[in-house]
């Protein structure tokens, strides 16, 4: 039997207030390899005994681009909670009201929620009938990064986070047509 919190006979009107504020993030990153790494295997798998392209020929050197710290980000979260209970001799309720935020450990994604339940509680006759009603009204909103975890870890990290000569601003590779840059 599954039962909510009530308000308690014969009580004054009780008050509680609960705030949580903190902080999430990935807690552990894949270990993957950089732009020279990658280049290497390219070089021994795909490409050999075959014409290496311009941009792994002309390669600068440098370790690339770490999606995963692209892509992660320490993200904020809270809940804010009120609680007002109560009851008569012959009646209860408690009323709740709560606010959560939570930014999402993904860039460009987050949730919020608000509700709000009541719950009323009646004795008749002698406390040999109840009757009582529980209401809960929630509204919520989600936005999801359009990329999945694991774009972030097979997006080649020879590819830049942007660049101006891509149009819309962000770096590509001709050879990455099947992804997007996360």
């Amino acid at each position: 039997l599954i039962t909510t919190k009530s308000g308690k006979k014969n009580s004054p009107v009780k008050v509680d207030i609960n705030l949580y504020a903190g902080f999430q993030n990935a807690t552990k990153e894949l270990e993957l390899m950089d732009a020279n790494e990658w280049i290497s295997v390219l070089k021994e798998t795909h490409y050999a005994g075959k014409e290496v392209p311009e941009s792994i020929k002309n390669w600068d050197g440098s370790k690339g681009t770490n999606w995963q710290e692209e892509g992660f980000r320490t993200a904020f979260l809270s809940k804010s909670n009120v609680n007002i209970s109560g009851g008569g001799t012959n009646s209860t309720y408690r009323v709740s009201a709560c606010y959560t935020t939570q930014e999402g450990v993904l860039h460009n994604s987050s949730y919020d929620a608000f509700n709000i339940r009541t719950k009323n509680m009646f004795y008749l006759l002698n406390d040999h009938i109840r009757v009582g009603n529980t209401f809960l009204i929630k509204s919520w909103k989600q936005r999801r990064n359009q990329s999945s975890l694991i774009d972030y870890m097979r997006m080649s990290p020879m590819v830049p986070v942007y660049d101006e000569n891509q149009l819309g601003g962000f770096g590509a590779r001709d050879w990455t047509i099947n992804m997007d840059n996360p």
